[in-house]
Order: structure tokens, then sequence, then C-alpha cells
């Protein structure tokens, strides 16, 4: 997604569009997408202007959601990656009967995932679960789960030396090297209060390894004592706490009365 699809996407949008410069928001993976395209591929960081961040998750050691309940299972799936999709299972089938039950636990489901939460509209709660959980691969889940458990924003292991080696010419998945980032970068992250899949501490953790090589990170905690990942896109008070302030970042380099 980052080395092959990104790319793509910025190219034809600059052949589309004619603009050198564009604008980009990443939000959870999408995130972490874009900090390894700079990080792999430098040049396209300085086509990139700004770059807003949404609650990236590259370290997440200290997550403290109910998925990282099934961090043990990521062997399994890495192995049977050919014959066994988590998006096989039905997710929805078994929790959309539950909240015909009771909406309280099914809010409570979707809480103990994302983070504590008074913004969540629970007369939406199936239209939410019409989209989540979405089809992931085996290879995205199991990469989180390697980041969970080494605390820090590593490559893919294929837990194979000769995979490894032929991936990164080491026997061991190495780090992503953020210190290729151009320093002229313009990063901004936006992170709330109760995520639980991308913490306080690791959100602050990530920004400090960011300024720590040299770049210039403009870090805006979303002023809420609770707004969880999901918040991002759901919350009812997601426009004026996050897209405004999105907004006001973009006019500071795209505003045509500037």
């Amino acid at each position: 997604m980052a080395i092959y699809d990104t790319p793509a996407v910025i190219e034809t949008i600059q052949n589309v569009t004619g603009y050198k410069k564009i604008a980009a928001i990443g939000y959870s993976q999408g995130s972490n997408i874009f900090f390894i395209l700079f990080s792999l591929l430098p040049k396209y960081a300085s086509i990139i202007k700004p770059f807003i961040s949404w609650a990236p998750p590259a370290i997440i050691g200290n997550m403290t959601s109910s998925a990282r309940l099934l961090v043990p299972l990521y062997p399994i799936l890495q192995k049977e990656k050919g014959k066994f999709s988590f998006s096989d299972i039905r997710v929805r089938s078994i929790i959309s009967p539950t909240c015909g039950l009771s909406e309280t636990l099914c809010a409570e489901a979707l809480l103990s995932f994302f983070g504590e939460s008074d913004k969540m509209n629970l007369s939406r709660l199936e239209v939410y679960l019409n989209f989540f959980p979405s089809p992931i691969s085996n290879t995205d889940l199991s990469h989180f789960a390697q980041l969970y458990e080494r605390k820090n924003f590593y490559r893919f292991d294929y837990h194979d030396e000769e995979q490894n080696l032929k991936a990164y010419n080491k026997k061991e998945a190495p780090l992503y090297p953020l210190e290729n980032i151009p320093k002229k970068t313009k990063i901004y992250t936006i992170h709330g209060n109760t995520d639980a899949l991308v913490t306080n501490s690791d959100a602050t953790k990530f920004i400090k390894k960011l300024r720590s090589i040299g770049l210039k990170v403009n870090d805006y905690k979303v002023p809420s004592e609770k707004f969880n990942h999901f918040d991002f896109m759901v919350g009812e008070n997601a426009g004026k706490l996050v897209y405004d302030k999105t907004i006001q970042i973009l006019d500071k380099f795209y505003n045509k009365k500037s």
C-alpha cells in the first residue's frame, strides 16, 4: 500500500489536476502508510504538503483495546494466510443479534475495542456494524500484532530468515528508517484522549521519536475528555473537534486569500 498503491494515487492526482503539491490526511493505518512511504521513498514527502495524521498506530505497545487479546493468534493467521482469512468470520452476524437483545451490551463491546467515549450515537449502532468490522488481510493483522509485541515501528517480520533476507537483506525485520524522512516535511498529528488503540502514551512516544530525528511535528490533542479511535469517524462532535482543526491546517497552505 505504501510502496505501490499510494505513489500511484499521488501521481494520478498530479497528472489529472496539474498540481505539483498535494495535501494528505491519513487516519489510523492510513497514517502508517504515509510514514512508511516517506521513509522508504522520501521523494514523495516533498510532494505532500501538509501531511495530517489522525491517530497514527505506528507505536501501539501500550494498547488497552480488547483487540490485544487476539495478539496470540497472529502466528496462526500468518501461517495460514493462504487458507484462512479473518474476513471469513462474519463478526457482524455474531454482534448484530447481540445488539438486538441489548443496545448497551453492543455499545460496550465497541467501546472495549476503541476506548471510552461519550459521543457515540447509540441509535446508529446498526449502521456502524454495517461497515465494521470490514475485511482485512491476515498479513495486516499479523503486522499490527507484531507492532504491539515489539512496541516500536518495525517492518513486517516473516519469521523466516530467508524471506527476511530477501525483503530486507537482514535476518530480522528492521525498524522503518524514519530518519530518511526529509526534515522539511510538514507533519501534523491529531490524537484523542481515550483512544484504546493509539493511547496517549504511545502517541506521545511516536511524536517524540519523530522529533528526536529532527522532524518538526505539530501535535494537536483533541480538546475533549473522552474521544476514542472510532470518534474520528462517527463521533457526534467530530466536525467541531477534528474536522474544523484539519481545515484550519489546510487553509494555512491552500487558502486562496493568503
